[in-house]
């Protein structure tokens, strides 16, 4: 894992639209462990390459829904598969940084 540059200007960067977006997604990610029970445990459960196929499947289908001509898109939609991509993608880094913690890998 990097860590973050300390001198980074994260206050330039960060506006308080993506901030509200990253609030958004962990309010999302809450709720899929409330909800749906998708907590650590669950994720170990399951092999890594299945959470990063997840991911990139909820990726795919926003794509499919924001491409195209106007009368095709369904924004609303595609940025609702967008957040769930991000937070299973999330969960998917959580899941490998636990695997590196148990078989004790440094980098």
């Amino acid at each position: 894992m990097s860590a973050p540059l300390p001198d980074f200007p994260v206050d330039q960067v960060l506006s308080p639209a993506l901030i509200e977006i990253m609030h958004e997604l962990m309010r999302e990610r809450a709720r899929s462990v409330m909800v749906f029970g998708h907590d650590a445990a669950a994720d170990d459960a399951l092999p890594l390459n299945s959470i990063g196929q997840k991911a990139t499947s909820f990726l795919q289908i926003a794509t499919e829904r924001a491409e195209g001509p106007d009368e095709r898109r369904i924004l609303p939609a595609a940025r609702k598969k967008a957040v769930q991509g991000v937070i299973v993608a999330i969960a998917f880094i959580d899941a490998i940084d636990r695997e590196i913690a148990r078989k004790g890998i440094t980098q």
